[in-house]
C-alpha cells in the first residue's frame, strides 16, 4: 500500500430547478431555499433511509455511516450570505469554477456569442456585464423588475470583480 493516497473528490450539489430529491425523500428533510434555490437535508428530520441517494439522478447524495443521515453539498450558504465565495470555487487551482450573482444586458448575449474571431469572444463577455455599483445600471434594474436583494447580492459578489477588475475569469 505504499502508493496508496487520500484525495478530495467534491461532489457538487447542482441545485435543481425542480429537485427530485426533494420528492423522493419520505421524512420531508430535503428542501429547496425560496430566496435563493439552495437544496439542503435538515439534518434533524432527515431518518437515514436513504431514498434521496437513488433519487439523485446526478449521485450527488451520499450517506454518512458514522451519523446515519444523508447529506450533501450545502452551495457553502453561509459564505454566499456573507458575500464570499464558495470554497469549491475559491481554491480550484484549475480557475474553473466562479460562483456569484452577475448583472447582464440579457439583449447582447447572442450578439456577444456569435463574435467572427474565437479570440475576441472573452472581450464580448465582458461587454455584456454590468456593473452593479453603476447608478444607471441599479435604477434600470429595478425598473425590469429585478429585486433588491438581486442587486445586493450582484454588488457583494466576488464575480463581477473577478472578471472585470482581475481578468481571472
Amino acid at each position: 500500500f505504499e502508493n496508496t493516497f487520500m484525495m478530495y473528490l467534491p461532489r457538487l450539489c447542482e441545485h435543481c430547478l425542480n429537485p427530485s430529491c426533494v420528492a423522493t425523500c419520505p421524512s420531508g428533510a430535503i428542501y429547496k431555499r425560496e430566496e435563493d434555490g439552495i437544496v439542503l437535508i435538515d439534518q434533524d428530520k432527515c431518518r437515514g433511509w436513504r431514498l434521496c441517494i437513488s433519487g439523485c439522478p446526478y449521485k450527488k447524495i451520499y450517506f454518512n455511516w458514522k451519523s446515519g443521515k444523508s447529506e450533501k453539498c450545502i452551495f457553502c450558504y453561509p459564505r454566499i450570505e456573507s458575500g464570499q465565495p464558495t470554497v469549491c470555487s475559491e481554491t480550484c487551482v484549475g480557475r474553473i469554477r466562479y460562483l456569484g450573482v452577475l448583472l447582464y444586458d440579457a439583449d447582447r448575449i447572442e450578439d456577444a456569442a456569435s463574435t467572427e474571431h474565437e479570440t475576441d469572444l472573452y472581450e464580448r463577455q465582458c461587454d455584456v456585464f454590468l456593473n452593479p455599483h453603476d447608478p444607471a445600471v441599479i435604477e434600470e434594474a429595478l425598473k425590469q423588475g429585478i429585486p433588491q436583494n438581486v442587486i445586493d447580492a450582484a454588488q457583494r459578489s466576488p464575480v463581477y470583480k473577478m472578471a472585470m477588475d482581475w481578468k481571472l475569469a
